[in-house]
Parts: C-alpha cells; sequence; structure tokens
C-alpha cells in the first residue's frame, strides 16, 4: 500500500495526498453531482472497505452533518438531523455490532 497523507479540517475541502505531494482524490466545496456543499469539515475517517467517513459542520440545513462517500464520489448513506444537532456536530463516533446493542439497551433504560 502507497503511503499517502488525508487531509481535512477547518475548511470545506478533504485530499488525499502522496508524500510527492500529489493530489490523487479531492472534494473541494460541493460534492459533485449531489447539493451537499461541504463548510468546516472537522472529523475524517476510511473505512476498511476505501470508503470515507466526512464530517460536515456548521453547513446549514439541507446539508448532511455525516457522509459515507466512495473513492468515485458516490454518497453511501448520510446523517441530516439539523433540527437534533443543527450546526454543532463537531465531533461523532460511529459504532456496531455489540457496541452498539449495548448503548441502545443503555439509552432505553433511560426512558420513562
Amino acid at each position: 500500500m502507497a503511503i499517502r497523507l488525508l487531509l481535512q479540517g477547518g475548511g470545506n475541502s478533504v485530499l488525499e495526498v502522496t508524500p510527492q505531494k500529489q493530489v490523487v482524490w479531492e472534494i473541494n466545496g460541493q460534492v459533485p453531482k449531489t447539493d451537499i456543499e461541504l463548510k468546516w469539515t472537522t472529523c475524517l475517517e476510511e473505512l476498511e472497505n476505501g470508503h470515507f467517513m466526512v464530517g460536515n459542520c456548521h453547513a446549514g440545513p439541507g446539508n448532511p452533518q455525516i457522509f459515507e462517500i466512495t473513492r468515485e464520489k458516490q454518497i453511501q448513506w448520510s446523517f441530516d438531523q439539523f433540527d437534533l444537532v443543527g450546526n454543532g456536530l463537531a465531533c461523532w463516533q460511529i459504532i456496531e455490532g455489540s457496541q452498539a446493542a449495548m448503548v441502545r439497551q443503555k439509552l432505553a433504560a433511560l426512558r420513562p
């Protein structure tokens, strides 16, 4: 696997750069062929399948706060809950499997 650097944060772009400073993958401002605008990318995670999870804080209503995107720049899914989190979802963690089941169980116990 070639060494590369994923860059994001404080701006409206995500870059994948080689050690030779060659940009090999990029989103700048708007996700191609979508209405999704990047405003302030706060988190970036490369998944095992090669896709990226992108945090999109301060994007306003109508833009997802989190989305999964392929290297071909196809959106796989998005989390758009502006009414719940507004512009304040700067950090997040996606959990699955037994960890997600445990969180669901604890949340259910808190309900009246």
